[in-house]
């Protein structure tokens, strides 16, 4: 019995410990302890990502309905994609969905040897004309063993020598206007200039030159995608494209 008589006289020492009491200074009233609001848990959606645009228009137009709308579509860069709620009664949103681009992308400034560097101009830009034509420039150093160079700072004068039998001048351009994977594959890879530059220790290299003016066009692009593909949502006030 004294056992609990002790455990009772505890519990009430703690519960008048812990009564709130409030203290008036002039105007301004202060309680003497922080208050936490405990709030029900919610039953909201664990976010689910992917790799692609694709997705998110079919996932958005299944399950739009059972989230508060509109559903805003925020394009964070040119490789990130989020769906956001609207305010609920508590004013929180739900991130139901998101995509980021994924896959191999080309190393800028960074030097490659000749062989991987013809697979990487191969594999990780969008082949057009201009690509071609830096492809076949390098044909003409193809299996050289070394180079000579002349550089003025714009253009390179490249002496390319196989032995002591063959020499071959090649005038390399400075800039090259090419389209590199770098955003979601379903929509247009923009094009932007690169710095090409070759070293002579065989080692060719790409410096990106437009000042990265190149992100504003994908996510240009990327917009015109997601306005395409949610035409009656956006226009029944479902769906709201940001970014």
């Amino acid at each position: 019995m004294e056992n609990n008589t002790n455990i009772v006289q505890d519990i009430r020492q703690i519960v008048e410990e812990n009564k709130v009491q409030t203290i008036e200074v002039g105007d301004r009233i202060f309680s003497t302890k922080a208050l936490t609001e405990i709030k029900p848990v919610k039953n909201t959606a664990r976010e689910i990502r992917f790799s692609d645009l694709s997705s998110i228009v079919e996932i958005v137009k299944r399950e739009m309905d059972r989230f508060d709308c509109p559903l805003y579509i925020n394009i964070e860069s040119e490789r990130a994609v989020t769906v956001i709620s609207s305010l609920d009664t508590e004013k929180e949103r739900e991130q139901p969905y998101s995509a980021v681009a994924e896959g191999n992308r080309f190393e800028f400034g960074r030097g490659y040897d000749y062989e991987k560097f013809i697979i990487a101009l191969r594999s990780l830009f969008v082949q057009t004309e201009k690509s071609a034509e830096l492809l076949q420039l390098l044909k003409k150093v193809e299996n050289v063993e070394s180079v000579q160079l002349s550089d003025d700072g714009i253009t390179q004068q490249v002496v390319a020598k196989q032995g002591a039998m063959l020499a071959a001048d090649v005038k390399v351009s400075p800039i090259y206007q090419l389209a590199p994977f770098r955003t979601f594959i379903e929509v247009e890879q923009p094009e932007s200039e690169f710095l090409f530059r070759v070293s002579d220790k065989n080692i060719f290299a790409l410096y990106e030159a437009d000042g990265g003016a190149w992100k504003i066009k994908a996510k240009a692009n990327i917009r015109a995608f997601f306005a395409k593909a949610f035409a009656q949502e956006i226009a029944a006030e479902k769906v709201v494209i940001l970014g």
